[in-house]
Protein backbone atom coordinates (compact mmCIF):
# COMPACT_ATOMS: atom_id res chain seq x y z
CA UNK A 1 0.00 0.00 0.00
CA UNK A 2 0.99 3.43 -0.95
CA UNK A 3 0.39 6.77 1.10
CA UNK A 4 1.57 10.07 -0.58
CA UNK A 5 0.52 12.94 1.63
CA UNK A 6 -0.03 16.81 0.46
CA UNK A 7 3.40 18.57 -0.36
CA UNK A 8 4.12 21.48 1.96
CA UNK A 9 7.85 21.61 1.43
CA UNK A 10 8.37 18.74 3.83
CA UNK A 11 10.77 15.78 3.15
CA UNK A 12 8.68 13.11 3.49
CA UNK A 13 6.25 13.02 0.76
CA UNK A 14 5.13 9.08 0.60
CA UNK A 15 5.21 5.97 2.71
CA UNK A 16 4.96 2.28 0.91
CA UNK A 17 3.11 0.09 3.47
CA UNK A 18 3.03 -3.61 4.39
CA UNK A 19 -1.07 -3.86 4.05
CA UNK A 20 -1.16 -6.84 6.23
CA UNK A 21 0.03 -5.14 9.41
CA UNK A 22 0.82 -1.64 8.75
CA UNK A 23 4.95 -1.70 8.76
CA UNK A 24 6.65 1.28 6.82
CA UNK A 25 8.63 -0.27 4.36
CA UNK A 26 10.35 2.54 2.17
CA UNK A 27 9.55 6.32 2.27
CA UNK A 28 10.44 9.16 0.63
CA UNK A 29 12.34 11.48 -0.75
CA UNK A 30 13.68 11.15 2.24
CA UNK A 31 14.04 9.78 5.85
CA UNK A 32 13.90 5.98 4.99
CA UNK A 33 16.80 5.46 7.15
CA UNK A 34 14.17 6.44 10.02
CA UNK A 35 10.53 5.43 9.24
CA UNK A 36 11.74 1.97 6.82
CA UNK A 37 13.81 0.47 9.92
CA UNK A 38 11.05 -2.37 10.58
CA UNK A 39 10.03 -0.73 13.89
CA UNK A 40 7.84 1.96 12.88
CA UNK A 41 3.93 0.81 11.50
CA UNK A 42 0.98 2.72 10.62
CA UNK A 43 -1.97 2.03 12.36
CA UNK A 44 -4.78 0.58 9.13
CA UNK A 45 -7.56 1.67 10.31
CA UNK A 46 -5.98 5.65 10.59
CA UNK A 47 -5.47 5.96 6.60
CA UNK A 48 -7.68 7.65 4.33
CA UNK A 49 -7.93 10.66 2.42
CA UNK A 50 -8.18 13.75 3.53
CA UNK A 51 -6.50 12.16 6.82
CA UNK A 52 -3.52 12.13 8.88
CA UNK A 53 -2.49 8.61 9.17
CA UNK A 54 -1.31 7.58 13.00
CA UNK A 55 2.34 6.17 13.31
CA UNK A 56 3.52 3.19 16.26
CA UNK A 57 7.65 3.44 17.19
CA UNK A 58 8.40 -0.06 18.85
CA UNK A 59 6.64 -3.06 19.65
CA UNK A 60 5.45 -1.70 22.97
CA UNK A 61 3.66 1.55 21.91
CA UNK A 62 2.02 -0.37 18.80
CA UNK A 63 0.97 -2.81 21.72
CA UNK A 64 0.07 0.53 24.05
CA UNK A 65 -1.99 2.16 20.83
CA UNK A 66 0.96 5.10 21.63
CA UNK A 67 2.38 7.25 18.79
CA UNK A 68 1.68 10.00 17.08
CA UNK A 69 -0.34 11.18 13.72
CA UNK A 70 1.74 12.44 10.86
CA UNK A 71 1.88 16.04 10.01
CA UNK A 72 -0.03 16.12 6.68
CA UNK A 73 -2.71 14.54 5.10
CA UNK A 74 -2.72 11.89 2.83
CA UNK A 75 -3.68 13.08 -0.83
CA UNK A 76 -3.85 9.68 -2.57
CA UNK A 77 -3.73 6.08 -1.89
CA UNK A 78 -2.50 2.81 -3.80
CA UNK A 79 -2.34 -0.84 -3.85
CA UNK A 80 1.07 -1.86 -4.75
CA UNK A 81 2.55 -5.15 -5.90
CA UNK A 82 5.00 -6.62 -3.47
CA UNK A 83 8.67 -6.67 -5.23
Amino acid sequence: MKIEFEDRGQDLLWLELDPANGLIMNCGPYHSDIYADGDHWVELESIGLGKQPFCYVGEEDRAKKVGTFFAYKAVALAYIEAA
